[in-house]
């Protein structure tokens, strides 16, 4: 299983293959494409980071084409509520639908996440606070309580823990939830966190299939540059 790059005008999206038999067009947007400059180059949608708005505007009207809907956006706050779709949007880091909207998660180094059955779907924005507070588990709460049974959970690039410097209070914290197998070490050597071990632990305790679909946000490169926006590299912008 793996996302498949499709030309979309002037951008190039990630389509999860497995969700087009249940007439759900989910992907994946790169940094590639857009018009933002400097550290938001060039798809930045992020309209927190300090880019020009006018930019982010644009690159967010790019996205909503190659959608054939209107985004959806939420206030992510590293926490862990998650909100329907359809009532007042506010802070949340985890959307759910039961269909035709375009919910959208953004990332530059913390997991995106996305659940769905055959007819529901949430995304869902993990950093350490928000998957330590449970936004895994109550997004598939919430998926549960609007009909859901049969959750697959698909994780999408991140930062790996190749990369993911961690330690002290916050590991002790993270590993009394999720137990010693998160834990690992940076390729310079240091403590380090796998978010993705994280998500997994909590998708298997809260039911749900798992699927692993990502690369280090980091790391990842195409043609000689880097694939995703990385806030540990230096980037600004939000894929």
């Amino acid at each position: 299983m793996s996302l498949t790059p499709e030309q979309r005008g002037p951008i190039t999206v990630h389509v999860f293959e497995s969700f087009r038999e249940l007439g759900v067009d989910a992907f994946v947007t790169d940094r590639f494409g857009g018009v933002s400059t400097g550290p938001y180059d060039s798809l930045n949608l992020g309209d927190h980071v300090g880019d020009d708005p006018t930019a982010v505007e644009a690159n967010r009207a790019l996205v909503a084409e190659a959608a054939g809907a209107p985004l959806i956006f939420m206030r992510q706050v590293h926490g862990a509520h998650v909100r329907d779709s359809h009532l007042p949007l506010g802070e949340a880091d985890g959307l759910t639908t039961m269909g035709g909207d375009a919910l959208c998660v953004l990332v530059a180094d913390c997991v995106p996440l996305v659940v769905a059955d055959s007819r529901r779907l949430s995304v869902v924005h993990a950093g350490w606070r928000g998957a330590l507070g449970g936004v895994v588990e109550r997004s598939l709460d919430m998926l549960r309580s609007m009909g859901a049974s049969a959750c697959t959970s698909f994780l999408l690039s991140a930062i790996g823990p190749c990369c993911y410097e961690f330690g002290g209070d916050e590991l002790e914290a993270m590993v009394a939830r999720f137990g010693p197998t998160i834990t690992a070490t940076t390729t310079w050597g240091t403590p380090s966190l796998s978010m993705p071990a994280v998500v997994a632990t909590a998708c298997n305790a809260g039911g749900s299939r798992f699927v692993d679909l990502s690369d280090c946000t980091r790391c990842a490169t195409s043609g000689g540059g880097p694939v995703w926006f990385s806030h540990r590299r230096g980037d600004r912008g939000r894929h």
